[in-house]
């Protein structure tokens, strides 16, 4: 599970600093009990659904397309 920690915790004697942490579901359910500490990870951008994966190295990008004027009489 994914979850965002707010404060530094030492657990087992390993210390976890603030940010996202990828952890077991349990040792994540055991830091998320301290709300203070720890919180799921769930950006906004992600509950909404504009999260987009980042282009690859191998993505072709389109041409932007260029309007031309055209000169009135």
């Amino acid at each position: 599970m994914k979850i965002e920690l707010l404060h530094s915790i030492t657990h087992d004697g390993q210390e976890y600093l603030p940010g996202l942490h990828e952890l077991p579901d349990a040792l994540a359910a055991q830091f998320l009990k301290f709300e203070w500490a720890a919180q799921p990870f769930a950006a906004a951008e992600v509950k909404a659904g504009a999260v987009r994966e980042a282009p690859g190295p191998n993505l072709q990008l389109e041409k932007p397309v260029i309007a031309k004027a055209g000169v009135r009489s």
